[in-house]
């Protein structure tokens, strides 16, 4: 039973470092409710916003680094906004 302690210390830094992992993960969201497509590349706060074209926003940190984009009624310019194909060029 003494095991707890050095388990429950393990269970407590693996958390943590899920926790440091998600920070790092990006992020897909398509609102059905709005018809909006958005995409964090991080989760950095953001600072700033600009309309770079009609219906599609990039999301700033206050370093002006992109930590997101918004593309505005989606289903208007994606051909199925809520299918996701994710590939890994080597």
């Amino acid at each position: 039973m003494k095991a707890v302690g050095p388990l429950r210390t393990n269970l407590k830094m693996v958390l943590e470092e899920a926790k440091e992992i998600l920070k790092r993960t990006m992020k897909m969201t398509y609102d059905t409710r709005v018809d909006v497509l958005r995409i964090l590349f991080n989760n950095e706060p953001i600072e700033e916003s600009d309309t770079i074209k009609p219906h599609v926003i990039l999301d700033y940190d206050k370093d002006a680094n992109v930590v997101g984009m918004e593309i505005l009624n989606a289903s208007k310019r994606i051909e199925n906004p809520r299918a996701v194909e994710f590939l890994i060029a080597s």
